[in-house]
């Protein structure tokens, strides 16, 4: 069962019925107070150009809903068909729908520069240079592939680490990438960025940054040092390189993201200003990658400053379909979830039925079992007779030493009880297709043992 850290969050409010009630709050106020005749005509004056201003200021606060037609932005000359060798009954193609780069704020905090261009130039076949400074590169190229940096503060640290940026509360991360500083000796510092600094952004928030996170219903609007322009200039970075390395019947790229969400329901010290709290926190993993279908994208992602719940997730998702615009979400580290990835119950806690299964499987159709941070087919506890129920599993909560708990939180499990919900006539939210993914943080995948850099960047080198 979850709880939503904030009844107001997830809302768009300047496209919502609230924001225009908000509007006619203003001048309801100005209109009412002026007839009572308890204000001069300066404070008349002052007050009205003051509704007026903060209309306009907050109307200018355009929504990151907003979809944009990028077909401009892919190759010419070029036509869809078929890859050569095409089987009308079956094709098996290899790639990987989840990658980071140096958009994402923990690969840059660890090291990473590398680009959506050099991670596609490097699926591709092209070597590119690990943080450590030694070449990486596959043996053989692939068929597709994706990078999903995270929506949570996409292209925000890399323009803190600028020595360019004097914005107060940023000056722990300048400079953060240059050569000098990419070493193994700096990797305290980056822990320590990634462990405080990252999550306790919201601690800054001004009037204004309050202000337009209530009108928006983004948190990061009221982060001091968060940056709208940077962070959809990074979006549509990811994009455009998605669209010019697109090579229909060679090589598929899809624009994507990941949705960064967790369980927060044992924070503490609540408020509007810091709606995640102080924790200690649950951190149940929640995180999904958003896969987008054609040329059309909106202005920014989803992020989880806009909301914890994935079923907002879904209606953002719901909605863009309405609106032409088909997306799919793809969950991973179920097992570090805490028993909440796979429940039967929905998020308000209510039991699961049809309506539920039916929204899950139209925006969840596949779910990503095993990756660089353990595999979620099933566990000791819940296969005691399989041998291979302990294979490669990571058993923590993400980002943490706490245990997951297994119930809810296995592939195989939540196959038996969608089954179980179905023998029931409650729908089968749990009837989806598996991938594999690296989850690699350097822009390259590691998928050949004999060569293995994992998904870190800077980190020990053992002896």
């Amino acid at each position: 069962m979850k709880f939503t850290t904030w009844s107001l969050e997830g809302l768009n409010y300047k496209n919502t019925t609230s924001g225009r009630l908000g509007i006619n709050f203003l001048f309801t106020t100005y209109s009412v107070i002026s007839s009572w005749g308890l204000l001069g005509e300066k404070m008349k004056y002052l007050l009205r150009n003051l509704s007026l201003v903060s209309v306009v200021f907050l109307w200018s606060c355009t929504s990151g809903d907003d979809i944009v037609d990028y077909s401009n932005l892919a190759p010419e000359n070029t036509e869809s068909g078929p890859t050569i060798g095409y089987n009308e009954d079956r094709n098996v193609y290899f790639g990987d729908l989840h990658v980071h780069t140096k958009h994402s704020f923990d690969a840059y905090i660890f090291g990473t520069t590398a680009t959506p261009d050099d991670a596609y130039e490097y699926a591709k076949g092209s070597p590119i240079q690990h943080p450590l400074g030694y070449q990486m590169q596959l043996r053989e190229p692939l068929d597709f592939y994706a990078v999903t940096d995270h929506g949570f503060l996409m292209g925000n640290v890399e323009w803190w680490a600028d020595p360019n940026n004097t914005t107060p509360g940023t000056e722990p991360f300048t400079n953060l990438n240059t050569a000098e500083n990419r070493t193994v000796e700096s990797i305290p510092r980056r822990g320590a960025l990634f462990a405080t600094q990252v999550r306790s952004l919201a601690a800054g928030a001004g009037v204004m940054g309050t202000i337009k996170y209530l009108w928006t219903g983004d948190q990061a609007r009221a982060i001091s040092i968060y940056d709208v322009d940077k962070h959809r200039s990074a979006w549509k970075d990811i994009i455009r390189s998605a669209q010019e390395h697109n090579d229909p019947g060679n090589f598929t790229t899809f624009v994507a993201y990941e949705y960064t969400s967790s369980t927060t329901r044992s924070g503490d010290n609540i408020s509007v200003l810091n709606p995640f709290g102080t924790g200690p926190y649950e951190g149940g993993n929640l995180h999904r990658n958003v896969v987008f279908k054609g040329d059309k994208v909106t202005v920014e992602p989803f992020s989880r400053l806009k909301s914890l719940n994935p079923e907002d997730l879904w209606t953002w998702m719901d909605g863009l379909r309405d609106r032409g615009v088909d997306t799919i979400a793809i969950p991973h580290n179920s097992n570090g979830s805490n028993g909440q990835m796979f429940e039967l119950e929905d998020w308000a806690g209510y039991p699961v039925g049809k309506a539920y299964a039916e929204f899950r499987m139209r925006n969840e159709p596949l779910v990503e079992m095993t990756q660089v941070k353990g595999t979620s087919d099933t566990h000791p506890l819940l296969s005691p007779n399989d041998e291979w129920a302990d294979f490669e599993i990571m058993d923590t909560r993400v980002g943490g030493t706490a245990w997951s708990r297994p119930d809810g939180s296995y592939v195989r499990q939540a196959y038996l009880d969608g089954l179980s919900l179905q023998e029931e006539q409650r729908g089968n939210p749990y009837k989806f297709g598996l991938v594999g993914a690296s989850d690699t943080h350097t822009g390259a995948i590691s998928d050949d043992e004999s060569d293995y850099h994992s998904k870190m960047m800077i980190y020990p080198v053992p002896d």
